[in-house]
């Protein structure tokens, strides 16, 4: 089960900060506004740990502190004041009543997260490392970029990866992929922050490439998800994946909110004409808001697809709010990408010679975590075949 959070505090800004701050590692979070809703939620929801602002009320919170220590269980529970009162007889009375930690507001989102994970004894280590693939605009080929990310990583460097469809209503990955499956996101969202890793695990089909899909409804659902509705499965496959990649195109802003800071990688797709750059230049002016008051925040690089397209706007002439990132490029070969989705074999398993195979797995290999090893590790079947053109004796014959 995820940790439980109760945060009692009377700012709705508080609320707001502490949600975003703590439901991408998934954790729980517990709202109460006043002393009588904070002590209600203590004993009725037994909380991992409590955030307490000790000035609500007119500084009844102090009380409130001491009152949670007398519930049942609330000896060995954590409490970490979170207060705009910085007095240090203010500090030392609430750690008299008995909380762990008093911290000041404000303060960045990483200290706060840390604290609340040394006392919950939380190791992030193991969550995966998680890709946003997004795009402004329809069509630019987002979809793609991710497929094959995923089956790059998987094949040729055996990691463990998984690919959410994240568009509902969607399937797209699923076409890509020539895959069939039978179960969906729709199965486990309901399930909301109680869902179990053997329940993801029983919506990710293992594609040949040794990838993992969940794919998404094909038709909408009848109640649309939350914004967070990704936070609980994520934090089902912690120890699984070594990389969650996510295709999520067109998001809406609350989403968005979320994934970005999921998200260690941001691949904002685009192609070379005057709408679709015009509409990432604002995306990417959006997404500073959603990271700046956490230190780790994700990493952005704008994928210009079809780089090298006839009559595309060339790379020295892109608005100045893309070249602040990092660009990868990956070139225009519509024939093969086309033939490669109609197949249902990704263009790195269909024509892995091919110029934007490679351009795609050198993205791959850009994304790995630091430290992984840089070098493919190449299937027995590749070594075998390597092995014996290496033995093979020179041909007489000139290519035709």
């Amino acid at each position: 089960m995820s940790p439980r959070i109760l945060v009692i505090d009377d700012d709705n800004d508080t609320h707001l900060f502490l949600k975003l701050a703590l439901q991408p590692y998934g954790h729980e979070v517990i709202s109460a506004y006043s002393v009588s809703q904070g002590l209600n939620a203590a004993r009725r929801r037994d909380p991992d740990l409590v955030v307490l602002e000790v000035a609500i009320e007119n500084r009844a919170g102090f009380d409130l502190c001491r009152r949670l220590r007398l519930l049942p269980g609330g000896r060995a529970r954590p409490i970490i004041i979170f207060s705009r009162l910085q007095q240090s007889g203010d500090i030392v009375r609430g750690l008299e009543l008995g909380a762990n930690e008093y911290v000041v507001k404000p303060v960045k989102q990483q200290e706060i997260v840390e604290r609340i994970h040394a006392l919950l004894h939380y190791d992030k280590a193991s969550r995966p490392s998680t890709i946003l693939v997004t795009s402004a605009k329809k069509g630019v080929g987002a979809t793609t970029i991710a497929v094959n990310l995923g089956v790059a990583l998987a094949r040729y460097w055996r990691e463990q990866v998984v690919l959410i469809d994240a568009d509902i209503p969607g399937g797209d990955p699923a076409v890509h992929l020539g895959m069939h499956p039978t179960h969906t996101l729709a199965d486990v969202i309901d399930y909301g922050y109680d869902v179990e890793p053997e329940l993801v695990a029983g919506i990710a089909y293992e594609h040949k490439s040794g990838l993992r899909l969940i794919s998404a409804p094909s038709e909408e659902l009848e109640h649309p998800p939350e914004p967070d509705f990704l936070v609980p499965i994520l934090n089902a496959m912690i120890g699984r994946h070594e990389y969650a990649i996510i295709d999520a195109p067109l998001l809406q802003e609350e989403s968005l909110e979320v994934l970005m800071h999921l998200a260690t990688h941001v691949l904002v797709v685009t192609i070379p004409e005057v709408p679709a750059l015009r509409r990432t230049v604002d995306l990417l002016t959006l997404m500073p808001e959603y990271v700046a008051a956490d230190e780790t925040e994700a990493q952005i690089t704008v994928v210009l697809n079809q780089a090298n397209r006839a009559g595309g706007i060339p790379l020295e002439n892109l608005p100045e709010e893309l070249k602040a990132h990092r660009i990868a490029q990956i070139p225009f070969d519509p024939g093969r990408a086309l033939r490669s989705i109609n197949r249902g074999v990704p263009v790195v398993m269909r024509s892995p010679r091919s110029h934007l195979a490679r351009s795609l797995r050198e993205l791959a290999r850009s994304l790995r975590m630091p430290g992984a090893e840089d070098e493919p590790r190449c299937s027995l079947s590749s070594r075998i075949r390597a092995l014996l053109g290496q033995l093979s004796p020179p041909s007489d014959s000139s290519p035709a």
